[in-house]
């Protein structure tokens, strides 16, 4: 008995999935949180209702939310919480976002480098990278913005680097399953230069598992952000951000919560939003 077969049958390719399918409700709940958080810092100036700088005594001082003038009320120096909320979102997305594209720039270069080359070359750049991974995170990055000087691309400068090592030993994990592949082997058979097979055929079949670490990464650069500004490392007043707004708040814990409380609900919202996208993100890299 014959078979036949049909032109084109052997093969459907696969329908592209979108990136919203898939996702469980804790996921899209944290991806709406997330892009709201987003428009609001790249709206939000041009839509505050007053300069986040502005000083409006004759409002009062430390009113709280639903004041007349003021939906979240004022700081200690009469400037409208709102404003200063929506300019702080920009300053501390910019600034997380910023280092979180150097770490990974540089942390994947490093690893791919390493993975691909071998030898010694892996082997002294990995050991730099242990290195930096054997003191805590957060107080390299303070060395090293107390080193550069407090403003905000130093403190972008000091959590990239930071996160290089991470960066760096996922890339390198990746490239060396993948240079083992036959269609690498093919390639170098064929003549093809190690950047022409690093660029065609290494880095579009690791991408998957660099964005989700690339998303973690941001999730750690919020709060990093925020406590190099906390602790005065960071941006400097009267330029709001989330991690200035709250050590500025603080001092005035006693007589109203507002000031602190609200920077610090963004940052939980932020961070909180990140880890389930990256979870979400991480998970369909390994499904493919």
């Amino acid at each position: 008995m014959s078979v036949v077969s049909v032109p084109g049958a052997a093969a459907v390719p696969r329908a592209r999935r979108r990136p919203w399918q898939g996702l469980r409700p804790l996921e899209i709940g944290a991806a709406v949180v997330l892009s709201l958080i987003v428009l609001m810092a790249v709206v939000g100036p041009l839509i505050a209702p007053y300069d986040p700088t502005l000083q409006r005594f004759s409002d009062g001082i430390l009113q709280p939310p639903l004041t007349a003038g003021h939906l979240l009320g004022t700081d200690q120096l009469a400037r409208d919480l709102l404003s200063r909320l929506m300019a702080g979102a920009r300053t501390s997305l910019a600034i997380a976002g910023g280092a979180t594209l150097m770490g990974l720039v540089v942390g994947v270069l490093i690893g791919v480098v390493a993975g691909f080359r071998g030898g010694i070359v892996d082997t002294v750049l990995m050991r730099v990278m242990d290195a930096m991974l054997a003191f805590p995170a957060l107080v390299l990055a303070l060395v090293i913005a107390a080193s550069l000087g407090p403003n905000g691309r130093n403190t972008a400068i000091a959590i990239a680097v930071v996160q290089v090592p991470g960066f760096a030993r996922v890339a390198r994990s990746l490239t060396l399953r993948e240079r083992e592949r036959d269609y690498v082997s093919a390639a170098r058979v064929s003549g093809a230069s190690a950047a022409r097979i690093v660029r065609v055929h290494v880095i579009p079949n690791v991408w998957g598992p660099i964005a989700a670490q690339a998303v973690l990464a941001l999730g750690h650069a919020v709060p990093s952000e925020a406590a190099l500004s906390f602790l005065g490392l960071g941006v400097q007043p009267p330029t709001p951000s989330w991690g200035n707004m709250i050590a500025e708040g603080y001092q005035y814990l006693d007589k109203s919560a507002w000031p602190m409380l609200l920077p610090a609900i963004c940052i939980v919202l932020t961070v909180g939003s990140i880890s389930v996208l990256a979870d979400a993100a991480r998970r369909r890299s390994q499904e493919g």
